[in-house]
């Protein structure tokens, strides 16, 4: 039996935090052609710009929902995830793709072997991103990779959803300073 979870507002939420809007199409760290929130631009793609806020949410949602299929057809059906473990893979895959979740991410093996624990390790690996066919660490998604880790704790579990852009740039102060003093 396949799974049929589907993202929260709350894990919604934590991809707009990072994604944030852009009406126009611009590249991303990692150098592909992005626009809305963290839409990776297409060949089909047919956008009109600047792009309103209307059409990047329906796209995020578009976009979640991919990665929600990614998870509901991946996750072993025996595993049982809370909606918090389910909203953490979705923000994780939205942002890694669905190919690297299924065949490079040891994250999905660890959930279905039931290793909860051992799984936040491998969402903190998934910190770097390639540039000029080199790859190096990301401070962006360090701070990303440890909210993704939080949600999928359930430590954010209680936190409204408005709280969440002050967590990660909490976070990001915090990463900061432990950087600082290396």
């Amino acid at each position: 039996m396949i799974n049929t979870m589907d993202i929260s507002a709350k894990g919604v939420e934590l991809i707009r935090v990072f994604e944030s809007f852009r009406s126009n199409p611009y590249l991303c760290p990692a150098g592909k052609e992005t626009v809305g929130y963290g839409h990776v631009i297409r060949i089909s793609d047919e956008f009109t710009y600047p792009m309103d806020e209307h059409t990047a949410e329906l796209v995020l949602r578009e976009d979640c929902k991919i990665a929600e299929n990614a998870i509901n057809i991946s996750v072993a059906s025996d595993i049982v995830l809370e909606q918090y473990q389910f909203d953490a893979l979705v923000c994780y895959v939205f942002n890694i793709g669905v190919s690297a979740f299924k065949n490079e991410s040891t994250v999905l093996t660890m959930v279905n072997e039931g290793r909860h624990i051992d799984a936040l390790d491998w969402f903190r690996k998934w910190n770097k991103i390639t540039v000029g066919g080199v790859k190096k660490v990301s401070f962006g998604l360090v701070v990303r990779r440890e909210l993704e880790v939080q949600m999928y704790s359930g430590e954010l579990e209680n936190v409204i959803m408005e709280d969440l852009g002050l967590i990660k740039d909490k976070t990001r102060q915090e990463m900061m300073k432990g950087k600082d003093n290396e």
